[in-house]
């Protein structure tokens, strides 16, 4: 019985001394703690962040309690996950938070007992927002954009030493450093197909700020292509032949992927798959023997747009002999030399072992002016009409390239030497074309491959042999004046039409300023692709596209014995590029631009478009 005494005695001494040990607690930390007992019953209780449980007790609080919150709080048990959770010996279910927690939060309003204060407390800082601004842009593949970014905070202050991630369709491309509120990056756009990217910047989580992402777009654009290939290309009967072309970009790239067609008069005879945009075709060549149609056909694909090449092919049933740059220079000196002593032109020259005519000469040395490639003969013909009727004076260097040019691409066309050509001196004949160039090419073979200023040349005349109907005398190897399939200056409808247009003219600028307003005025637009239906229908439709229109224009001004012809390129149109053909006038010794398809523009003056990238600069005929 003592024993039972003795011990209740002790059991109510730890009671007691437990008690007062709790007491003590509880009023050290009343003063002196960072955290804050809250009070309240079983009906208000709300869950937050982690399953962790705070409650509002009846005080009324603000965002300025903090002094007042110091002395309020008592730290309650600490699980393993740095949590703070209710004691279930504690009466009336406390619960705490630390005071680190509440100071990060305004407590702004009287809060009743329902009322959950998660944002308050929930989160582990005031770290502020920020915005990116991040253009959208738009490039081709293969180039280099330079991606700008400004990053702020929300108060407008530029952000640093952040860390991003730059991404293009989900996929890090790089990681950067936003540097005073700025990110700068070079991107090399790889050989993606053209279409949209989605550009995302990521910056990331600072000791300040959050992290945010923003999207924008990248747009990839098809690039123009060209093809670039000798304008004559020769080739022996029934003997392997080959088509040689260089297929490049707008940004003179030489393409990487894509299939060409290859054909002769509109027949297709074979296929090439590029992909370093070389293309060496060879076959065996049936066709007949002459100057014939060679078009390469480029293909649009995911990467690319199309182009076309129409050039020519020239058919022999000899061996076609190649020479170089330095042969034709050397072989010039000896003609200018040759011409000095015997007051004439030689019947041929000798290159390489090999008898080479002067109108193949003629072609060698036009095409040496502008070119050191090796080049080959091509059996051309002799004109049948020759004429001269010039001034003494200087050929200067710009008009005699130009003329050079002219002459290679006649002969190209033809497979014929013209009987005379246009120059500022008057009208020059063939055999004084060959002397002037032959002394320009051995001026440059004796000063180390230069070229003189201008060709020097004296008074001289020739009979002129002439085809005449009626009262109008028609140059008959001028192709600038010659009649084509579509371009029909010999039908008597645009005869007619001509003469009435320029009746009264006094000069070729005021008739061909007549026939150009009547087809810009008259001839409404049609959108289709490449000629359909020719000068004469064009003329009876009054309606056509740009190449049926420039067929009227240059039928009308060559039946008015006015040279014209046309050019070819893509063109940048308010709708966008487009493949464009114009015609283009003889006028005071230069080709002028005459484009009749908007009534915006005149003879010389085009405002309708800008040029991008040249097919054809002049050519007396198109073929598509």
């Amino acid at each position: 019985m003592n024993n039972k005494r003795l011990s209740l005695l002790l059991f109510l001494i730890i009671v007691f001394v437990s008690i007062m040990s709790v007491s003590a607690a509880d009023a050290g930390n009343s003063s002196n703690s960072n955290f804050h007992k809250i009070q309240i019953d079983s009906n208000t209780q709300n869950t937050i962040d982690n399953n962790t449980n705070y409650y509002k007790s009846n005080d009324n609080l603000n965002k300025n309690d903090n002094n007042n919150l110091k002395n309020q709080y008592t730290k309650q048990e600490k699980n393993e996950n740095n949590t703070y959770t209710k004691n279930n010996n504690l009466e009336d279910k406390d619960v705490y938070n630390t005071l680190n927690n509440v100071e990060n939060y305004d407590i702004n309003s009287n809060l009743n007992n329902s009322e959950t204060i998660t944002n308050m407390v929930s989160n582990s800082s005031n770290k502020d927002n920020i915005s990116i601004d991040l253009p959208n842009y738009s490039a081709y593949a293969g180039k280099v954009i330079i991606i700008n970014a400004t990053i702020k905070t929300k108060n407008g202050t530029p952000l640093n030493l952040a860390k991003a991630a730059f991404k293009v369709n989900g996929n890090t491309k790089a990681h950067l450093n936003v540097t005073n509120g700025k990110l700068i990056y070079a991107f090399k756009i790889p050989q993606w197909s053209a279409k949209k990217y989605n550009l995302t910047l990521v910056v990331g989580e600072t000791k300040t700020t959050n992290s945010l992402s923003k999207n924008s777009t990248l747009t990839l654009y098809k690039l123009n292509t060209t093809i670039n290939t000798p304008y004559l290309t020769f080739s022996q009967k029934d003997k392997v032949s080959y088509v040689n072309a260089t297929i490049k970009d707008q940004l003179n790239r030489t393409v990487y992927t894509g299939n060409t067609s290859i054909k002769i008069n509109g027949i297709t005879i074979g296929h090439y798959n590029t992909s370093n945009g070389i293309i060496n075709f060879n076959f065996t060549q049936t066709n007949k023997l002459g100057t014939q149609n060679l078009t390469i056909i480029y293909g649009e694909n995911t990467f690319f747009n199309s182009a076309i090449s129409q050039t020519k092919i020239r058919i022999i049933n000899t061996t076609i002999h190649t020479y170089t740059y330095s042969q034709i220079l050397e072989a010039a000196n000896r003609v200018k030399n040759f011409k000095d002593k015997n007051k004439r032109l030689p019947t041929w020259v000798v290159i390489n072992n090999n008898d080479v005519t002067m109108v193949d000469f003629l072609y060698l040395m036009c095409q040496s002016l502008h070119s050191n490639d090796s080049l080959s003969e091509g059996n051309f013909g002799r004109p049948s009409v020759v004429k001269e009727n010039i001034i003494t004076g200087n050929i200067y260097k710009d008009e005699y390239l130009n003329l050079s040019k002219e002459i290679s691409q006649y002969i190209s066309n033809y497979g014929v030497a013209q009987g005379y050509i246009k120059t500022s001196l008057g009208t020059l004949m063939l055999n004084s074309t060959i002397d002037g160039f032959s002394r320009a090419l051995a001026y440059t073979y004796n000063h180390n491959g230069v070229l003189p200023n201008y060709i020097s040349y004296n008074q001289s005349t020739y009979p002129i042999t002439t085809n005449t109907t009626g009262n109008t005398t028609t140059n008959t190897t001028d192709p600038y004046l010659l009649p084509t399939y579509n371009c029909q200056s010999n039908d008597a409808v645009i005869i007619s039409l001509s003469k009435n247009l320029t009746k009264g003219c006094t000069s070729v600028l005021s008739k061909a300023t007549n026939i150009f307003n009547y087809v810009r005025d008259y001839i409404k637009y049609d959108q289709y692709e490449n000629t359909r239906y020719g000068a004469v229908k064009t003329l009876s439709r009054k309606l056509g596209n740009c190449c049926d229109q420039a067929h009227l224009l240059v039928a009308l001004l060559r039946a008015a014995n006015i040279r014209a012809g046309y050019a070819h390129a893509e063109c940048q149109f308010n709708s966008g590029i487009k493949g464009h053909v114009w015609a283009k006038i003889y006028l005071n010794n230069e080709w002028v631009d005459a484009d009749p398809t908007s009534r915006y523009n005149s003879i010389g003056n085009t405002k309708s478009n800008t040029i991008i990238s040249w097919r054809i600069k002049l050519t007396s005929e198109i073929l598509f």
